[in-house]
């Protein structure tokens, strides 16, 4: 019900409609608001007709997707120095690793136009203080799986919210917020 509120929707290797259709009114309701849809899965699944961006990368290249933005982000001055500085541990691990990660470089691993990398960032960034992240558990269903959950939850620790980060083992009862961004950044 909380996601009719938001300003933001990303739905991340997640199908509300197949996995969670009690969900897709709320979704459509804050579309209607105003609010924006990000989809970013192999399959395009029914949210899409309403998404704002739609990347469609292939499958198993989510680290990368969120290495480059992660990379983004830090490039363009995007994220929330004061909650890095207070709660992240290895940041300077979290920076090497996205530093390879180029818009262009993504693109190609992941088949999708370079500028998606941008346009994500941004979205998220301009849209941070009140935005839901949502993955499914396909995210995790894989070889690396979850470093993917991994890495996109630090995408929600950079720009200081890691509130609006969720997947199907979590929920806005469940505290999933700072101890678990400690150990994975």
């Amino acid at each position: 019900e909380e996601i009719a509120e938001k300003d933001l929707y990303i739905s991340w290797a997640h199908n509300p409609a197949a996995a969670s259709l009690h969900t897709m009114k709320f979704i459509k309701e804050m579309n209607k608001k105003g609010g924006k849809i990000v989809v970013v899965n192999p399959i395009r699944t029914p949210e899409v007709m309403w998404a704002d961006l739609y990347v469609q990368l292939k499958p198993g290249t989510d680290i990368a997707f969120a290495l480059g933005v992660g990379k983004y982000l830090i490039d363009n001055g995007m994220y929330d120095q004061a909650f890095v500085d207070e709660w992240a541990v290895g940041f300077e691990d979290y920076l090497a690793s996205c530093e390879e990660w180029s818009a262009e470089k993504v693109a190609d691993v992941c088949g999708i136009p370079a500028e998606q990398v941008g346009a994500f960032a941004e979205i998220l960034w301009e849209r941070r203080e009140n935005a839901c992240l949502k993955t499914g558990l396909q995210l995790g269903r894989r070889r690396n799986g979850g470093m993917s959950h991994i890495s996109v939850k630090c995408l929600s620790g950079l720009i200081g919210h890691p509130e609006c980060y969720f997947n199907m083992t979590s929920s806005s009862t469940f505290d999933n917020s700072l101890p678990s961004l400690q150990s994975t950044m």
